[in-house]
């Protein structure tokens, strides 16, 4: 029993050290992130717009599904 609360504290000890290090990594990373962004858009003129992301081309109707039917409206 001692030997396994020994073990449990060693790792536990172990995941803290480690994830100290995983969240300094994180952190820098995004703050590199930010620092790259305001570089950005230091650069663009006020009022000038960019897109970073162009949608493929999808179909909203595809014709293989059915048929048109065209629609009149019918007064009463």
């Amino acid at each position: 029993m001692l030997r396994f609360i020994l073990i449990f504290i060693l790792v536990i000890y172990l995941l803290g050290i480690l994830g100290r290090w995983f969240l300094l990594f994180w952190v820098k990373r995004m703050v590199k992130r930010a620092e790259n962004y305001q570089q950005n858009t230091k650069n663009q003129k006020e009022g000038e717009i960019t897109v970073d992301f162009k949608p493929g081309n999808s179909k909203k109707f595809d014709r293989s599904t059915g048929d048109y039917v065209d629609y009149e409206e019918v007064k009463d």
